[in-house]
């Protein structure tokens, strides 16, 4: 089963390695608030025991949360070919997509709080399909801006005649 997600003869690039910090710290942080809104709910049942469960059963999603931040960073890959673009992602549910440079409509480039403070961006791909979901997360803001250019130019040149 794993060849289905592994076309043969592709060099995967990888997210920047700080990329799986900064997924992290985002979980981190944002499953920190819920915990403690959690905590603070379970306050308002009797006996001392639901605060605990709750501080127990949200700490452990919280660091299940953040694990799986490093792992599905290190499980994230795009490959260019001469003619498409391959993104493999997923742990439990792995996605394969390919996306032909002539489909491509736009090029986008996205960084929002958390990316710009590690120097992160998000290269995102618009296409005919509602179903492409090609984007690339967790790209350093050089590497986002030359992978941007080389999709440009490589879609104007496999550009389909109108």
């Amino acid at each position: 089963m794993e060849s289905a997600f592994t076309p043969e003869g592709l060099t995967w690039q990888r997210l920047a390695p700080r990329a799986a910090t900064a997924r992290a710290v985002g979980a981190a942080v944002s499953n920190l608030v819920l915990v403690v809104i959690l905590v603070a709910a379970a306050w308002w049942f009797p006996g001392w025991w639901a605060p605990l469960a709750a501080a127990i059963i949200g700490l452990s999603w919280l660091t299940w949360r953040v694990v799986r931040g490093w792992r599905w960073t290190r499980a994230f890959g795009y490959a260019e070919r001469e003619h498409d673009l391959v993104i493999r992602t997923g742990l439990w549910n792995r996605r394969l997509s390919v996306i032909p440079y002539s489909r491509m409509q736009a090029v986008q480039v996205h960084s929002g709080p958390i990316d710009r403070l590690w120097g992160l961006a998000k290269v995102s791909l618009v296409t005919a399909s509602v179903e492409s979901h090609a984007a690339i997360p967790g790209l350093s803001a050089a590497d986002a801006t030359t992978l941007r250019d080389r999709l440009i130019r490589a879609g104007e040149s496999q550009a389909l005649p109108l």
